[in-house]
C-alpha cells in the first residue's frame, strides 16, 4: 500500500484550504454586514474551519491506504468524530486566552452532549457514505458528499427529535430540512474543494512519485510528465557522477517525449515551447548536438542551444560570440524577458571563458549572472550561479 502519511498531508491541505475558504468568505460577508464583528474572531473561525477540514479530509484520504476494511472504516469514523473537536482548538488559547464571543465555559457542560452527538453522527455518516473514490488532492464526489452531509443532518436532527415533546412534528421538520440543508452544504463543500484541488495538485505530484497516473486525469498526467522532466534535469545538473547524469538526461528525454504524445488540447499554451527547451537541454546533455540544434531551431532558446552546442564541440570562442550576440540583440523576443536572456547569456559566457582558460573573465560574467534576479528563468538548469561557480572552480587554471 502507498504511504498513508502522504495521503493525510495532501488530503489535509485540501480540506484546510477548502473549509477555511468557506468560512473566510462567509465571515467576510457577515463582517461587512456587522461591523461589530472583530477581525480576530473571524481569523479564529477560519483557523477552526481549516483545522476541522484538515482532520476530516486528511484522515478520510489516509483511510484508503490501508488494506483491512475495518481499519479503513475506523479511520473514516475517527475523521468525522475528531473534526468538530479540531475545530474547537482555536477557541481555547491558540490565538489568545479569551474565549470566542458567544461561547462560554459555563455552557460547556450543557453543550457537551449535543457536541458529542454531532461528532458521532458525522463519523457514522462518513462510514455509511462508503469509501472515497477520489485521489487525496481531488474533491470528493458529489454523490458521496450529498449522502454524507444529508446523513449527518438527518442523524443529528433525529437525535434531537427523540427528546422533543412532539416527535412526529419534529420528524416532519427533519424530512423538510434535510434535503435543502444537506444539498446546500454538499454543493458548497464540493465547490470549495474543486477550487482547492488545483492548488494542492503540484504538492501531490511532487511528493508522491509513484502516484497512479490514472487517478489524475489526462491534463494532470501531462503536468506530471513535464514535472518529471524538470526533476530529471535538475538531478543531472547537480550530479557529479557521469553515469547518473546521463541516466537523468535520458529520463528527462523520455518524459518530454511522453508529454508530447498527449493530445494538443491537454497542453497549456506555454507547454509546447517549454517542452522544446527541456528536450533541447536533454539532447545537449546526451551530446546529441545536431539534434538539439534542430529541436531548438526557430524557438526563443535557439541562441542558447547554438552557443552550448558550439562549446561542447570545443569551439569556446564561437560559443562566447553567439552568447554575446544574443546578449547584445535589440529584439530579445516576445516570449523571453530581458532578465532571463541576460541571466542565461552571462552564464553561457562564463562557461565559455572558463573553457578558454580566462578564469577571471569567467568570474566576472558569473558575478553579472548573479546580479540578475533568481526569479528569471535560465535557459538550462545547469546555468544557475551555483552550478556555474562549481564548473569554474573545477577549471584547471582556477
Amino acid at each position: 500500500m502507498k504511504p498513508a502519511g502522504i495521503a493525510f498531508l495532501v488530503g489535509g491541505l485540501r480540506g484546510a484550504i477548502a473549509f477555511g475558504a468557506i468560512v473566510l468568505v462567509a465571515g467576510a460577508i457577515l463582517y461587512f454586514g456587522d461591523t461589530s464583528l472583530r477581525i480576530l474572531e473571524l481569523l479564529r473561525a477560519v483557523l477552526a474551519a481549516a483545522l476541522a477540514g484538515a482532520v476530516l479530509c486528511g484522515l478520510d484520504a489516509a483511510s484508503m491506504r490501508f488494506e483491512r476494511r475495518a481499519t479503513r472504516r475506523t479511520l473514516r469514523f475517527v475523521a468525522g468524530a475528531l473534526a468538530p473537536l479540531a475545530g474547537l482548538i482555536p477557541q481555547f488559547g491558540m490565538l489568545d486566552l479569551q474565549t470566542m464571543r458567544g461561547f462560554h465555559w459555563s455552557s460547556w457542560s450543557s453543550d457537551a452532549g449535543s457536541f458529542a452527538v454531532f461528532s458521532a453522527c458525522l463519523g457514522a455518516s462518513l462510514v455509511l457514505a462508503g469509501e472515497p473514490k477520489n485521489a487525496p488532492h481531488q474533491p470528493h464526489g458529489c454523490g458521496r458528499l450529498l449522502f454524507a452531509t444529508g446523513m449527518t443532518v438527518t442523524l443529528a436532527l433525529l437525535a434531537e427529535v427523540v427528546h422533543d415533546d412532539d416527535p412526529m412534528q419534529g420528524l416532519a421538520f427533519v424530512c423538510l430540512v434535510v434535503p435543502l440543508l444537506g444539498g446546500v452544504l454538499a454543493a458548497v463543500v464540493w465547490l470549495a474543494e474543486s477550487l482547492a484541488a488545483p492548488l494542492v495538485e503540484p504538492l501531490a505530484l511532487r511528493i508522491e512519485p509513484d502516484m497512479n497516473l490514472d487517478e489524475l486525469g489526462p491534463g494532470a498526467i501531462v503536468k506530471r510528465r513535464v514535472m518529471n522532466a524538470e526533476s530529471s534535469l535538475w538531478r543531472a545538473a547537480r550530479s557529479r557522477d557521469p553515469e547518473r547524469r546521463e541516466r537523468s538526461y535520458r529520463d528527462a528525454l523520455e518524459a518530454v517525449d511522453l508529454a508530447r504524445e498527449s493530445p494538443p488540447s491537454l497542453l497549456r499554451p506555454a507547454t509546447p515551447a517549454r517542452l522544446v527547451v527541456l528536450r533541447a537541454e536533454a539532447l545537449l546533455g546526451l551530446r546529441r548536438l545536431d539534434e538539439a540544434e534542430t529541436e531548438a531551431r526557430g524557438s526563443p532558446c535557439e541562441p542558447a542551444v547554438r552557443a552550448e552546442a558550439a562549446r561542447l564541440r570545443g569551439d569556446a570562442a564561437g560559443a562566447a560570440r553567439i552568447a554575446q550576440e544574443w546578449l547584445d540583440a535589440t529584439d530579445l523576443g516576445a516570449k523571453w524577458s530581458a532578465g532571463a536572456v541576460r541571466a542565461s547569456a552571462f552564464a553561457l559566457l562564463a562557461l565559455a571563458r572558463c573553457d578558454q582558460g580566462q578564469v577571471e573573465e569567467a568570474r566576472r560574467f558569473l558575478a553579472a549572472a548573479q546580479g540578475e534576479s533568481a526569479w528569471h528563468a535560465r535557459a538550462f538548469h545547469y546555468l544557475t550561479p551555483d552550478e556555474v561557480r562549481a564548473y569554474i572552480e573545477k577549471c584547471p587554471t582556477s
